[in-house]
């Protein structure tokens, strides 16, 4: 299993091509959150 920190990857969406559309487009990796991240 491999993790990202929430602050990498909300640092990365500001820039316009980042590329993190791409994540959902892969098969073999589920993306999870937290009702806390989704709020703040």
């Amino acid at each position: 299993m491999k993790f990202l920190d929430a602050n990498i990857l909300v640092s990365a969406s500001w820039r316009p091509d980042n590329g993190l559309l791409a994540l959902w487009a892969l098969l073999d990796v589920t993306l999870l959150t937290s009702a806390y991240a989704i709020v703040n």
